[in-house]
């Protein structure tokens, strides 16, 4: 049963950061060649499509968890977001991006690490 947690976890881990890291790079106006940010981001998109995919699903056989089901709330904002993302200000999606990589980031590191270790 923990591996499912562990799943769950690792995969809006994986998101988190790499939405965190994406959403810093921009703000921090950090260059890139084009080639490289092409390779990066085609692996970012197709990956984190699938760990988000994995997260959901997981989150919905494990509703119960708490945060499993705070995380599933967060990706619904950060997706509805990125859908009506001309709609909203740049600043808001920024905002709601950096907040999503924190969260998802600082929810799964807490499972890992402090979690974990009581789930028996």
């Amino acid at each position: 049963m923990r591996i499912q947690y562990d799943i769950a976890y690792g995969s809006f881990f994986l998101v988190g950061v790499g939405v965190l890291g994406i959403t810093l790079g921009s703000l921090l106006r950090i260059r890139l060649s084009e080639g490289a940010l092409a390779f990066l981001g085609i692996w970012f998109a197709v990956l984190g499509v699938v760990a988000l995919l994995v997260g959901v699903g997981y989150s919905f056989v494990l509703w119960r968890h708490f945060p499993l089901r705070l995380l599933l709330l967060c990706s619904l904002l950060f997706v509805g977001t990125l859908l009506f993302e001309d709609a909203a200000s740049r600043t808001f999606v920024d905002t709601v991006s950096l907040l999503y990589g924190l969260a998802c980031s600082m929810l799964s590191v807490r499972w890992f690490f402090i979690i974990r270790r009581r789930f028996e």
